[in-house]
């Protein structure tokens, strides 16, 4: 069921990132990561699968609230594996700090729209959206792709 759900992400990324790739260099080589490996990083996330020219694949596990996350590049393509979680999109930013250029992190999301995310559940947040895990159910396992 999990490599159902990975090839559904990929074919929705890709579609997402087809626009991306027409105006970016091809990665010049195919990246296979072995289901042994893939099942391997599931049990330790968070964990990067692949890296390529504007896309990273990752892996990541939460089992509480994170904080809030804007990237001004990166376009997040999230498929939820396991667990439930309730993901804050938009609003501002209280007490904002940049971490690194173009990433910004807050502790928490005001005036955003609350939407409760399930197993099996795709979406995609856009480049400047903040976004924010206010609340985990127990645990929750997803892959990002990460498009620039």
């Amino acid at each position: 069921m999990i490599f159902k759900g990975a090839v559904l992400l990929f074919m929705l990324a890709g579609g997402i990132a087809i626009g991306y790739l027409a105006a970016s260099p091809q990665a010049s080589d195919f990246t296979l990561v072995p289901a042994a490996d893939v099942t391997a990083k599931l049990a330790t996330p968070p964990a990067r699968l692949m890296q390529s020219g504007n896309y990273n694949v990752m892996v990541m596990r939460r089992v509480a609230a994170g904080t809030a996350e804007w990237h001004e590049k990166d376009t997040d393509v999230v498929y939820v594996i396991d667990g439930a979680a309730t993901l804050v999109t938009g609003g501002t930013m209280p007490d904002v700090k940049t971490t690194e250029p173009g990433e910004k992190r807050s502790p928490t999301i005001a005036g955003g729209a609350a939407h409760h995310i399930a197993k099996g559940d795709v979406m995609t947040i856009p480049n400047g959206m903040p976004h924010w895990f206010s609340a985990v159910e127990g645990s929750v396992t997803y892959f990002v792709v990460k498009v620039r």
